[in-house]
């Protein structure tokens, strides 16, 4: 059950002696720390470790050591123990019941650094915070790694038997587990019809159901969306944004809102602003306090310094030169060169998050916005309850803004990346020659 031990090597019976059962831990199935403490106080104020306790006085009296309301009959449990029951009950009625959030984006939201968050922390999660993210690449959803859910999906999406499965298996881990919270995260369900069915389907009233979601102003997501994707199909990121569902985007954000709406209530979507003024702790923490976990606690793992957290953004010659290589790319969602240019390139090319790209006119961000207000206001109305209509606090794009478009890419500026890149790529291949001389050698 926990594989930190196991890693580390230490004799689980010494661990959970000396420091396991007050971690919460339990020392099998049979016997649930966390239950054992709440329905004996007497043993929670002595301070006694709740096993030990169990095997010197506990198991001769009788006591209970994992949640049921009926245990096998003894005349001396009836006498000694009249009020254990209602205990019980008052513990199981405590155990709130299993919590999905379903974190469904958008995307260009960070959410791959939420992600990267998640997974590193997945057996932090689950020892100290009540909350699985489940691993469903292994046995051990509470361990290992498993960035997000997006391959799990595709993988099952066709067969909705093997998805009612797999969430009961979900469920059915965290209730024995005495998890209260499970989160689910891939940034392309938002939009997604076929997973919104697939999960209203089979939805039931045994665990509650929240959706959360990030929401960046359309104008700022067209241009991060540009430099993600359109850069590899469009011609340019005029004819980019025409497209309807990019360039329309809260219209379709807001009608899957009130699809979701209709099945669990608005009062259960969680719509949180992608914007850098209202993010002044970091996205992580908002993440955290919005699902109610404790984005203060002091041993979290930072996230890792590396492309699939960060999805940083390349500056502008960078995407220039990705621009003229579309033949290169199989498909708008192939992110092979990025994942090359990332590595070669290091953090000298990149962009801060936040900041703009100016990939679009003043004119056009103004278009952008306003055919998309109507959407936005609903969304702050119904969701938000906000009177103003507003998600954003951002200043409205002015058209009139002076404005000046990138600088075309010229031989004096693609050049020196071009052979940082080729240096870089030496460079790794030396160093794997390298390794691979020193394994010869010793053997």
């Amino acid at each position: 059950m926990y594989p930190d031990v196991r890693k580390a090597d230490i004799d689980p019976i010494w661990h959970f002696i000396h420091e396991g059962w007050e971690e919460s831990r339990n020392p099998s199935k049979e016997f649930n720390t966390r239950f054992y403490l709440a329905t004996n106080p007497d043993v929670k104020h002595s301070k006694v470790n709740p096993l030990v306790h169990f095997i010197r006085h506990g198991k001769k009296e009788w006591r209970i050591t994992i949640p049921q309301l009926t245990p096998k009959s003894h005349d001396k449990y009836e006498m000694d123990n009249k009020n254990k029951k209602s205990t019980i009950r008052t513990f199981l009625n405590s155990q709130e019941k299993t919590t999905i959030f379903l974190h469904v984006g958008d995307t260009k939201t960070g959410t791959s650094i939420i992600q990267n968050f998640l997974d590193i922390n997945r057996f932090n999660l689950y020892s100290y915070h009540n909350c699985l993210y489940p691993n469903l690449d292994s046995k051990h959803m509470e361990a290992g790694r498993f960035h997000n859910h997006g391959m799990w999906y595709k993988s099952i999406k066709e067969n909705k038997q093997q998805f009612i499965d797999d969430v009961n298996s979900i469920l059915e881990f965290s209730e024995t587990n005495h998890m209260n919270k499970v989160i689910l995260s891939y940034e392309e369900w938002l939009l997604d019809q076929e997973f919104m069915d697939l999960f209203i389907n089979s939805y039931n009233k045994a665990y509650n159901l929240k959706v959360i979601c990030y929401l960046r102003r359309i104008d700022f997501w067209c241009q991060s969306a540009w430099k993600q994707w359109g850069l590899k199909i469009s011609k340019d990121i005029e004819e980019f944004i025409k497209a309807p569902k990019i360039g329309s985007r809260y219209r379709f954000i807001q009608e899957k809102l009130d699809q979701w709406a209709e099945i669990i209530g608005k009062d259960n979507i969680i719509i949180r602003p992608y914007e850098k003024q209202q993010l002044n702790k970091g996205i992580i923490h908002d993440f955290l306090s919005s699902i109610s976990l404790n984005a203060e606690y002091t041993n979290w793992k930072s996230t890792e310094d590396k492309n699939i957290a960060t999805n940083a953004g390349f500056n502008t010659d960078v995407l220039q030169i990705l621009y003229y290589c579309q033949e290169l790319f199989s498909d708008m969602h192939d992110n092979d060169l990025f994942d090359l240019f990332s590595t070669l390139l290091g953090n000298e090319y990149m962009k801060p998050p936040f900041e703009s790209y100016s990939l679009l006119s003043p004119q056009m961000r103004y278009d952008l916005y306003s055919r998309n207000l109507k959407y936005e206001i609903n969304i702050a109305k119904n969701f938000l309850n906000s009177d103003s209509g507003k998600i954003f606090k951002d200043p409205i794009p002015d058209s009139h803004e002076p404005w000046h478009p990138a600088d075309k890419i010229d031989l004096e500026k693609a050049i020196p990346i071009i052979i940082k890149m080729i240096d870089g790529n030496n460079k790794l291949i030396n160093n794997i020659l390298e390794k691979i001389d020193n394994l010869e050698n010793k053997a």
